[in-house]
């Protein structure tokens, strides 16, 4: 029995310490217990199980296995069967494309030609058209060239007749400006470079050693030089038209030069409108009509000259002045420079320098074309002689100022 039991163990399948369990178990009771029957019918019957399990799993996979080659045939067939059925189809639709296509080209065809057709009778409508709008358009302007050309003549003669009577008033009015001025633009020309040279001289060493007071020679021939060249501007501007001055550029240049050489001497825009000006009284500044007075006082009557009028020469003038009836005639500019200093007078000094820079380019400006040389006028240095604290902390101003004169309108 107990042989028997152990190789039924065996058979079911039992691991080995479950056997030493069960014969432990029977040696220890002297017989097979129910337990041990009972659990060796357990795990019989789990042993047969798990074998019919076993059995129908390999016979379940060799049917799937089965199935599995039968359903890839079938695939094979069926993509086969697609494959034939998809090249019918492109082989059907091309077909139906192939005869579409045809006809369409059919069709173009038709319309390409209905269409040359209509564009050459559209042509041919358009040039005949053409040739009749030509033919209009060319009697119309055969009509209107005698017109135009009538036009036309009548214009070019008025032009030419203007342009010969301009011509003709030019050269007038230049024979006119050369025949009154023409000496008078070279003494223009000299007496401007005279009083820079003289300003600028009087501002390098003059003011240190000389006073120009009128009872001296020095201060009479500075207030000669000073009023020389307005004089000759003013001259020159009552001797001539304004209109015969436009036809020379010198002779706008004069105009120009006249203007800002009364701006120098009589207006608030060349010093700044300092705030120390005394506008009531001619102490520093002079009333336009005041210089033009002054101006005017120079220019003596002469019958040998062609304009029978012109500046008094220095020596004239030195003589001028010496007479004692002639006191007070150069009023007020002589009281101003009989007192005159740079150190004392800084707005007067101001406007001394402006008309000496005025003069010195005008110099530059027409005078280099005959051999005229500038002065070495330097601004900022004559600027600086003045202690005066509102010139000095605006000197670019000043000199900037200066140099817009230069520019000025008429």
């Amino acid at each position: 029995m107990s042989h028997t039991f152990i190789l039924l163990c065996f058979y079911i399948d039992i691991s080995v310490q479950q056997i030493i369990d069960v014969v432990v178990a029977v040696l220890a009771g002297g017989g097979v217990s129910v337990g041990v029957v009972t659990f060796l019918s357990k795990k019989l019957v789990e042993h047969r199980l798990a074998k019919d399990l076993e059995d129908k799993k390999r016979e379940l996979l060799g049917s799937l296995e089965d199935k599995k080659g039968d359903l890839a045939k079938e695939l094979e067939r069926e993509k086969n069967q697609l494959q034939i059925s998809l090249e019918d189809k492109k082989r059907e639709h091309l077909g139906s494309l192939e005869d579409k296509k045809r006809e369409h080209l059919g069709s173009l065809e038709d319309k390409k030609g209905d269409l040359a057709k209509e564009l050459e009778r559209e042509k041919n409508r358009l040039q005949i058209s053409l040739e009749t709008k030509k033919g209009d358009l060319q009697q119309i302007l055969e009509k209107n060239k005698i017109e135009w050309k009538a036009d036309a003549d009548k214009i070019l003669q008025e032009y030419l007749g203007a342009k010969s009577a301009e011509r003709e008033y030019e050269l007038e009015a230049r024979k006119r400006l050369y025949h009154s001025i023409g000496s008078l633009r070279f003494e223009l020309l000299v007496a401007c470079k005279e009083i820079a040279e003289r300003i600028n001289n009087y501002g390098d060493y003059g003011w240190k050693k000389y006073t120009v007071g009128l009872g001296g020679y020095y201060g009479r021939n500075t207030l000669y030089k000073i009023l020389h060249p307005i004089a000759i501007a003013e001259l020159i501007e009552r001797q001539i038209a304004y209109a015969d001055f436009f036809v020379d550029e010198q002779g706008v240049q004069i105009l120009k030069f006249q203007k800002a050489s009364f701006t120098a001497f009589t207006d608030g825009g060349p010093i700044l409108n300092h705030p120390n000006i005394d506008w009531d009284n001619q102490i520093e500044h002079l009333y336009s009509g005041t210089l033009k007075k002054l101006a005017n006082k120079l220019v003596i009557s002469d019958e040998k000259v062609a304009s029978k009028e012109r500046p008094m020469r220095f020596h004239e003038f030195d003589e001028f002045v010496k007479n004692p009836q002639s006191v007070g005639a150069f009023s007020p500019i002589s009281d101003i420079l009989e007192k005159f200093q740079v150190s004392k007078h800084t707005i007067f000094w101001v406007r001394l320098v402006c008309f000496g820079y005025i003069c010195n380019e005008y110099v530059g400006i027409l005078g280099s074309k005959v051999g005229f040389e500038k002065v070495l006028f330097d601004t900022r240095k004559l600027l600086k002689l003045s202690p005066d604290s509102h010139i000095l902390s605006n000197i670019d101003q000043y000199t900037k100022k200066f140099e817009d004169l230069i520019k000025v309108t008429l």
